[in-house]
């Protein structure tokens, strides 16, 4: 099996290599052919991709960048979302002469005032801007009105399923014949959640260094290395920052994302041999972090609060003041 990343090997180069977004693909493909008409002293729309993570939206937006043959500049605006960032990197390269597209990933995540920076450039400069979102709600409504906005549906489980097979093949992986991996792969597909990149990560976990998918590997699968019961373990130890380098190393690695995080805290909860009440408040306390994250809070910071909480949780019934903490 190659050392290059599956998720950056298959990653599609044409419209049609694209899956699960036909209607979409469709609808964008267009907007760009009748841009190619026109030519770069035409008018070319900023784009607006909204969806889950995994769906397919920097791909996409890459394929955008290269069909029309503009120069392509790419930026996570999670990293730096400042109005330094906006004022001394992306204006720098938005007037540039020539035609030119800025690809901002997690532009959601970018403060309202650079926000307002940004909607200053897509006024007064040629760049073509593609945000990509997770949450439309955080970008402001002045920029919406600027971009034709198309909406990521997360892909379909056979789908993902599809795919899984077919990079299988490609890489010649051998797969051990027992219901134990059929039932780890199938849990693969619904563990992702319509996230095809989190499926193939997953995947690569599963491939043992022979080659193979086995039983033995497909417990990758089940807990990999069992970050729920670890970091609640260390946090109610009283030991936070090992607990929480745990989180963080976890994420970074692209082991776990938010969902299988918040899930394997659930399952978690019950193997400690702390008192049920304590287990009790744990268990709300995830509830309220787990509906922080559907609102669109940021994963890591929500997660890393549930586990201070943890941590704080056995002094809570000994202080009349911290026992009103929720």
């Amino acid at each position: 099996m190659s050392i290059q990343r599956l998720t950056e090997k298959y990653r599609p180069h044409k419209w049609e290599d694209v899956v699960g977004q036909e209607d979409v693909i469709k609808r964008i493909r267009g907007a760009v052919e009748r841009a190619k008409l026109q030519g770069p002293d035409g008018i070319t729309p900023h784009f607006l991709f909204v969806g889950a993570p995994g769906t397919g939206k920097t791909t996409v937006a890459e394929i955008v960048a290269n069909t029309l043959g503009y120069y392509k500049h790419e930026y996570n605006a999670s990293d730096d979302r400042t109005l330094t960032f906006v004022r001394e990197e992306i204006k720098k390269i938005a007037q540039f002469s020539g035609a030119r597209i800025i690809i901002l990933d997690e532009a959601d995540m970018m403060r309202p005032d650079a926000q307002m920076a940004l909607k200053r450039m897509m006024e007064t400069t040629s760049a073509i801007f593609i945000l990509l979102v997770n949450h439309e709600w955080k970008i402001d409504d002045a920029i919406k009105s600027r971009c034709a906005k198309f909406t990521f549906n997360k892909i379909k489980d056979e789908i993902i399923e599809a795919r899984i097979v077919t990079i299988l093949l490609a890489e010649g992986v051998k797969i051990q014949p027992s219901d134990g991996v059929k039932q780890g792969l199938h849990r693969l597909v619904k563990n992702a959640d319509g996230d095809l990149r989190q499926a193939i990560n997953d995947l690569e976990t599963i491939i043992d260094t022979n080659g193979w998918v086995t039983d033995e590997s497909i417990s990758a699968l089940q807990g990999k290395s069992g970050l729920g019961v670890i970091a609640l373990t260390y946090a109610l130890q009283g030991n936070f920052e090992t607990a929480k380098e745990a989180v963080e190393k976890a994420h970074v690695e692209g082991k776990y994302n938010p969902k299988s995080t918040i899930q394997e805290l659930y399952q978690a909860i019950p193997q400690l041999q702390i008192d049920p009440e304590l287990k009790i408040r744990m268990f709300e306390k995830l509830g309220q972090t787990d509906a922080n994250l559907k609102f669109g809070g940021d994963p890591i910071v929500q997660i890393l609060s549930f586990i201070a909480f943890v941590w704080l949780l056995p002094h809570l019934s000994k202080c009349p003041v911290l026992n009103k903490v929720n």
